[in-house]
């Protein structure tokens, strides 16, 4: 089946090119940035018919133009999103051919987290209080209300750029000095959840739940941004908290959010100190960094691949008995700082550290991330439970900071 494919670089460097022709039957054209031009022609210009590259592609109009042209001379049979900023834009593009799918009033709801809220919290699902604030007077109602801590963010974000966390007069005051609160750019304004984070990542198909993997952060994507790692640590498949958070995903998925037939997905999940579930946002699309990585080293099967070859017709091979991860498996991310980079370890030399992947180059200058996809080094690593991987993550963590050289 021809398919148009919408994705970063980023994505298609993390799979052979054989995978992507295997899963796509060959014949898929690629649209993608041109900033790794060079990289994504050398690692899969094999494994498709075409490749477009485009400057700016999240914001460059030319991406729709040239997709209508050329369904004109050979129309396509689908259009696949696989990063959160082409999910509207490949949905208006399948309802404008008549494709089916996810539709762009139905992808409104994991682009858009205040409709994605709304619909929750109608639905009855537990999410934190929550409104738009139009004007500054409706963010100092909000806080009049509520208190600090408050989190203010755009509808329509993505990883976690724009997130704030204020907790006192002096952090508001710095935020409305900003302008990040004028009329117009109306921030979705929640009340503060206690809690641990947690993340359910899977496939669905055939309008089911198929493969669920639910991970704990070990530090916000907040504190990731401003400097800290990320660790993303696999939960007992066992253990009770995995069960409620299976159960939470899948009434989301299949009872309150309209997730099409086939589709990835991304859930952030608070737990709270007594117990509580949250909803905090849901994503038709895989997590960033590793995860596609982690989830096939622990089930030894791959996702994206999977929902790929669905979507371009293929039955999908996975049974109808929820898979089970064979590992245990944690996913450490390492910000860049805002120096110039000396150098970093060219490999991992612990035993258990499944697979260490450098996203930098010695000699080049950092800045601080802007989004959640800017790390400059993930590893994944194993451990016979939870505990371990615990512990294994910080012993990672500390051996990166002492062998990486920053000016």
């Amino acid at each position: 089946m021809r398919a148009l494919l919408l994705a970063p670089p980023k994505i298609i460097l993390q799979n052979s090119s054989a995978d992507w022709a295997s899963a796509t039957g060959g014949d898929a054209v690629l649209f993608t940035d041109a900033a790794e031009r060079e990289a994504i022609v050398a690692h899969a210009g094999s494994a498709f018919a075409e490749i477009r590259f485009f400057k700016d592609f999240n914001n460059n109009g030319l991406v729709e133009k040239q997709a209508l042209d050329m369904h004109r001379a050979a129309p396509f049979r689908n259009v696949i999103a696989l990063a959160e900023s082409d999910v509207l834009r490949a949905a208006r593009l399948r309802q404008k051919w008549n494709l089916g799918g996810l539709t762009p009033a139905d992808a409104v709801f994991f682009r858009d987290k205040f409709e994605m809220k709304k619909r929750a919290r109608a639905a009855g699902v537990p999410v934190a209080d929550f409104q738009l604030s139009h004007t500054p007077l409706d963010l100092l109602d909000f806080i009049g209300v509520h208190g600090y801590p408050i989190v203010v963010k755009p509808v329509d974000g993505r990883g976690s750029s724009g997130v704030q966390v204020l907790r006192d007069e002096a952090m508001l005051e710095s935020y409305l000095e900003s302008g990040a609160a004028v009329l117009g750019k109306s921030p979705l304004t929640e009340s503060f959840v206690p809690g641990e984070m947690y993340q359910a990542n899977g496939l669905y198909l055939d309008g089911k739940l198929v493969l669920l993997s639910c991970v704990q952060c070990v530090h916000s994507n907040l504190e990731f941004l401003n400097g800290e790692w990320l660790g993303l640590k696999m939960l007992d498949p066992a253990g009770e908290l995995w069960g409620r958070l299976d159960a939470f995903a899948t009434d989301l998925l299949q009872r309150v959010l309209p997730m099409p037939p086939n589709g990835l997905f991304h859930i952030e999940i608070f737990h709270t100190p007594d117990g509580q579930l949250y909803l905090c946002e849901a994503a038709c699309r895989l997590a960033g960094c590793l995860a596609n990585d982690q989830i096939r080293h622990a089930f030894g099967i791959d996702v994206r691949m999977e929902y790929i070859r669905s979507e371009c017709g293929y039955p999908q091979r996975l049974t109808t008995e929820r898979p089970r991860p064979a590992k245990m498996i944690a996913e450490l991310n390492i910000p860049p700082r805002p120096a110039l980079l000396r150098s970093l370890p060219g490999q991992a030399p612990q035993p258990w550290v499944a697979f260490y992947k450098r996203n930098a180059s010695p000699g080049q200058e950092y800045r601080k991330m802007a989004f959640t996809n800017g790390e400059i080094a993930s590893l994944l690593i194993t451990g016979a439970d939870e505990a371990e991987l615990a512990q294994r993550l910080q012993q990672a963590a500390t051996w990166f900071e002492r062998e990486t050289i920053w000016d």
